[in-house]
């Protein structure tokens, strides 16, 4: 006779953390990384050089080799939905969780970002003033020209002032115009950015709890492409921002991708949502394997091409954002980074990256201003590009690893300094009277020692006793 008693269930897993989350925005983290070294050595791509007309030209032309080429230029560096996929994932991980109080939800973001955020300011800060010591050194020009003028950035000349880091420390001030959003560590606007995010999404919270998602997503839309709309028949609808700048830097015209990450993690709570983020991807062997994988990255590349245009207002498209290529790259996006988990090093590698992709965002604008040292020398690294890309990514995964602990360490010390100044002065506030509404004076309960009516101290007395 069997029992039908069932098995010991394990206790539930403390761990909140998805992993397919944290590979997706190891993948996004990583992408960028890869945009910007691609823009540093070869300059930012246009619809020219990375588009669907330019590879159909060049298959057209018999060019196979060339096609190919315009394919990886566009999976490198042409992804007009970059930063949407980043806004996706910052919903998604924000909703997934217990809700909070709006000031505790305020306090624990600015925790986990603002540590990063200022020490990688300060970071960046002293490099940019020790690469431009070097180029002095060996170069024909001052230190104070090499600080102000001498570095390199996309191509271009990168340009700082003293009080940039003012404008960078106090994170509003990268508000100020679109020059001063990239200043001192210029990736770090996208926690700007982010940040935006995280101020209102108490609010597109509770809006996806009173509306639904399919509403949320739709007011979502209508207030971006509205404010799409207006901005790219103004010249400057926001003081010192274009029309591009503008719709690329503000939430308001980019709240869709936030929208269906709110959604995404209720989809991912119910049944469905197990399956995506729990179970193992389905078992393929290679061909049906490798003929999948091609098929999510023809998509996805297909994605890239129709997002060249998402920030273009003569068309569309740019009025419509980056909405459609989201849609269309995200369940790509989503097989790639299930069948990275379904490897032990692919997938411990991704979940690593993800966990640590604000530190990984810092380091790699620290080998950005090497890159424009070398640049600035006048050393040609395009032909070089695809060649030295994955010692760039290896070099920002391990640089991370590095700088990973420091602003953990200085967010635990601040934190563990505040509260024990809080606790302070909740014991100091023991040891003082305090006079009630009849003019009585009361030691407040549980203090070390109160006052009976006779005058005579009496340790530990409940409650506050006039005296």
């Amino acid at each position: 006779m069997h029992s039908t008693r069932s098995a010991p269930q394990p206790p539930p897993s403390t761990d909140r953390r998805l992993p397919v989350v944290d590979a997706l925005r190891a993948l996004t983290i990583l992408w960028v990384t890869a945009f910007h070294f691609y823009a540093d050595s070869r300059g930012v791509p246009g619809p020219d050089t990375a588009s669907a007309a330019a590879a159909w030209a060049a298959v057209s032309e018999g060019h196979l080799v060339e096609a190919g080429a315009v394919a990886v230029r566009s999976l490198v560096a042409l992804p007009g939905f970059r930063l949407d996929l980043l806004l996706f994932v910052t919903a998604l991980v924000s909703m997934h969780g217990r809700p909070q109080p709006v000031l505790r939800f305020y306090a624990r973001r600015a925790r986990s970002i603002l540590p990063q955020y200022w020490l990688g300011s300060v970071a960046i800060l002293v490099l940019c003033v020790l690469l431009a010591g070097v180029r002095a050194a060996v170069g024909p020009h001052p230190f104070g020209w090499e600080l102000h003028e001498g570095a390199r950035l996309a191509g271009a000349p990168y340009q700082f002032a003293w009080l940039d880091v003012l404008r960078s420390l106090s994170l509003a001030g990268r508000l100020e115009d679109a020059r001063a959003m990239q200043v001192v560590a210029p990736s770090l606007w996208y926690i700007v950015l982010v940040a935006q995010l995280l101020v209102v999404f108490p609010l597109l919270r509770r809006l996806h709890g009173m509306l639904g998602g399919p509403a949320l997503v739709v007011l979502a839309a209508a207030v971006s492409w509205a404010g799409r709309a207006w901005a790219f028949g103004v010249e400057e609808p926001i003081p010192g921002f274009d029309a591009n700048a503008t719709v690329i830097c503000f939430l308001p015209f980019r709240l869709i991708a936030p929208a269906l990450g709110i959604v995404a993690a209720g989809w991912m709570a119910g049944p469905a949502g197990a399956r995506l983020g729990g179970r193992e991807p389905v078992a393929l062997r290679w061909p049906a394997a490798a003929a999948v994988t091609a098929g999510g990255l023809a998509v996805l590349t297909g994605a890239m091409w129709l997002g060249a245009g998402v920030n273009d207002p003569a068309t569309l498209l740019g009025v419509l954002g980056p909405a459609l290529p989201l849609v269309i790259a995200l369940p790509p996006l989503w097989w790639l980074a299930t069948r990275a988990l379904g490897h032990a090093w692919a997938g411990g590698l991704l979940r690593w990256a993800g966990a640590r992709s604000f530190s990984i965002l810092v380091v790699q604008d620290a080998l950005r201003f090497v890159v424009g040292t070398v640049e600035a020398w006048d050393v040609d690294l395009a032909p070089w590009t695809f060649v030295l890309l994955p010692g760039y990514l290896t070099a920002a995964l391990l640089l991370a690893r590095v700088w990973h602990p420091w602003p953990e360490a200085a967010a635990v010390a601040v934190t563990g300094w505040w509260g024990a100044s809080v606790r302070r002065k909740a014991r100091s506030s023991l040891e003082l009277d305090v006079v009630t509404h009849d003019g009585a004076v009361c030691v407040p309960a549980g203090s070390a020692m109160s006052l009976p009516s006779d005058g005579t101290p009496q340790a530990n007395q409940p409650g506050p006793k006039p005296v």
